[in-house]
């Protein structure tokens, strides 16, 4: 999503893909991604859903499944791995990276009140898993996992003191998010003290289910 968004060439792409496969692909909006999100995991009651991506973070508020408030930050685990040059030795740097960007999009969330949080994407499911300790990942060892904010600082200095070799050690971290995690948690970090989140709770519900939904 948030590459087609900035690709250059996303025309050409998407006319060669009508051409190959017979599929026209819809380039979401960052908004249109986040209200996805939203219809994809969003219970009843008031609640917020944080979806951190590789290229893109969105952040929603909410009410019965009904958007109030969506917008997207140029932020996500990848795109602050390659602004930093790949360098994730320092936690305070990696977090104020993440907030310079997330700040606009996320403060905003904060003054419309409390809410039960929840988060989708693959930083935030890789988190709960470690959280757990899950061998194997699978949706229902993450569902509802709370990472707290002193948690996922926890997780994010930790990850900072260990190299790329030694995290593939830790238990519910994929041998191919080793690389991008810390980056992805320093985003959340951002984000909580931003919306003022003092839990997340992670769930496997995301922007896929938003879009069946809304196709009926």
């Amino acid at each position: 999503t948030s590459a087609m968004r900035d690709a250059k060439n996303r025309g050409a792409l998407i006319e060669r893909t009508r051409e190959m496969c017979g599929v026209t692909i819809q380039v979401l909006s960052g908004e249109e991604e986040a209200q996805m999100a939203y219809g994809g995991c969003a219970p009843e009651g008031e609640c917020g859903v944080i979806d951190i991506g590789g290229g893109s973070s969105e952040v929603l508020c909410g009410r019965d499944g009904q958007v109030r408030f969506a917008a997207s930050a140029q932020m996500g685990a990848v795109r602050l791995m390659n602004r930093l040059a790949g360098d994730d030795s320092d936690p305070v740097r990696l977090i104020e990276a993440a907030r310079e960007v997330v700040h606009p999009v996320a403060a905003p969330a904060r003054e419309m009140g409390e809410r039960k949080w929840l988060g989708v994407g693959g930083t935030i499911t890789t988190l709960a898993a470690m959280t757990w300790g899950a061998s194997k990942y699978t949706p229902d060892a993450i569902e509802n996992c709370p990472i707290t904010r002193e948690g996922a600082r926890a997780w994010l200095d930790r990850l900072c003191s260990l190299t790329v070799e030694q995290r593939k050690d830790i238990k519910g971290l994929p041998a191919h998010r080793a690389d991008v995690i810390a980056f992805g948690a320093a985003i959340l970090c951002a984000v909580m003290d931003e919306v003022g989140a003092q839990v997340v709770y992670a769930t496997d519900h995301d922007n896929l289910e938003g879009m069946l939904s809304q196709a009926g």
